[in-house]
């Protein structure tokens, strides 16, 4: 049986709903997104508590459970957080 991926989404905002809404339609395990993370207290909150999914309140955190980061920031602050979930590593 193939392992499942877990998918931990950074960003809670505008392009998470998009990515949210792909894993959904594309993915059979509905528990491939395992959690989510924002700089945003208030947005990862509402975003896990909508979906049904875990909130953490650090990348740190996220990628101790997720094999992949699903990058769902604004286009500028990608290249930092992916080096440093990539050193971590978890693929981005």
């Amino acid at each position: 049986m193939a392992k499942t991926i877990r998918v931990g989404l950074l960003g809670a905002r505008f392009a998470a709903r998009f990515h949210w809404d792909g894993y959904r339609a594309r993915l059979r395990d509905s528990g491939a997104v395992v959690g989510v993370t924002s700089k945003s207290a208030e947005s990862r909150e509402a975003f896990a508590r909508e979906h049904g999914i875990e909130a953490f309140g650090t990348l740190e955190e996220i990628c101790e459970v997720a094999d992949v980061i699903d990058v769902c920031t604004p286009t500028a602050a990608h290249e930092p957080i992916a080096i440093q979930a990539l050193q971590r590593g978890n693929t981005s």
